[in-house]
């Protein structure tokens, strides 16, 4: 996880990253060779894999291969990409993609009479979310206690600090906003930008109503998405952030951008709001005019938890049943 920002942040990293895969590489042959598995399900095109991909050519395991979205990012800016995502392709069984949008990166990758194949061996299958565990019994104001909140309107960011994820952009828009209501915004997550994320934040006279609860799980996490209106997603590219779905089954209004999966799931003014990406007035603009309109609210809240239920891990791991009984 974050090998490539690890990478980018400190170069000399570099000098691990091979004995880092033949590790990897070895590590998983000394296991087949132990347990004599039938299938091996890789996540993540890289590097697990393309590991997959040539433990399938020397042992001829059945290899299947899940795409998180990120990878396909990844893999779309190296040399040899095509090289790369031909050779996992035809030492695959079957790939599982999170959302449209990554299939179609792949499928650009791949040689054109690969593509009709492509259709029969692939399959659109999102991580999934356990719905009723993310049900919360504790009443707002023991929550506001608890947590030291005061406002009464409340945005909520989850995810991790780096560039991709737009956050700059929300918090950007924070003044404009703050210009109409009394707003806190919640940010749950950790990151190499998080210095320059508290210094944007200090420059525009924000400490007041942008607070940093660091990487948070559990009930925390589920308290301050219980305490927040609106989750607001503005990536500048994702495949199907768990966020999302997580932000669908408690209900919250969402506002996210059209990039990557997020409109595979979010359908505009039925369930959530999409939005432009890098745009801090398309992200103020539609807060303020949510708030201005509680009956909507009420209306994507409702959509939400009905749109959840598709992606509960019941329905998830049927279609995988499904897969690894073939």
């Amino acid at each position: 996880y974050a090998i490539i920002p690890n990478l980018r942040k400190n170069p000399l990293l570099f000098v691990q990253l091979p004995f880092f895969l033949t590790s990897f590489y070895f590590s998983t042959l000394k296991l087949i060779k132990k347990n004599k598995f039938d299938i091996l399900n890789s996540q993540w095109l890289l590097p697990a894999g393309l590991i997959g991909a040539l433990c399938k050519k020397l042992f001829n395991i059945k290899h299947i291969v899940t795409t998180h979205g990120g990878d396909l990012e990844t893999l779309n800016k190296l040399p040899f990409k095509r090289q790369i995502a031909n050779f996992i392709f035809n030492n695959s069984d079957y790939i599982l993609f999170v959302s449209s949008y990554s299939k179609n990166i792949f499928k650009n990758l791949i040689k054109s009479e690969f593509k009709s194949k492509l259709e029969k061996i692939s399959l659109i299958l999102p991580m999934g979310i356990y719905t009723k565990k993310l049900k919360n019994p504790s009443k707002i104001n023991t929550i506001k206690k608890s947590c030291n909140i005061n406002t009464n309107k409340n945005l909520i960011f989850i995810g991790r600090l780096e560039e991709r994820k737009g956050l700059n952009y929300l918090i950007n828009a924070m003044p404009k906003i703050l210009n109409e209501f009394d707003v806190n915004l919640f940010i749950l997550g950790d990151g190499p930008i998080k210095s320059k994320l508290l210094n944007q934040v200090k420059k525009l006279n924000l400490e007041n109503n942008v607070k940093f609860f660091g990487h948070t799980v559990g009930k925390k996490k589920l308290d301050l998405l219980k305490l927040a209106d609106i989750l607001v997603i503005p990536s500048l590219a994702e495949g199907l952030p768990v966020t999302l779905l997580e932000g669908l089954a408690t209900g919250k209004v969402i506002i996210a951008t059209n990039v990557g999966g997020i409109s595979d799931v979010i359908k505009n003014n039925y369930n959530g709001i999409l939005i432009k990406s890098r745009n801090e007035n398309e992200i103020s603009n539609a807060i303020i005019n949510l708030f201005k309109n509680p009956n909507l609210m009420k209306k994507l809240s409702k959509n939400a938890i009905i749109t959840s239920k598709k992606y509960d891990w019941k329905n998830i791991v049927s279609k995988y049943n499904l897969i690894l009984n073939k």
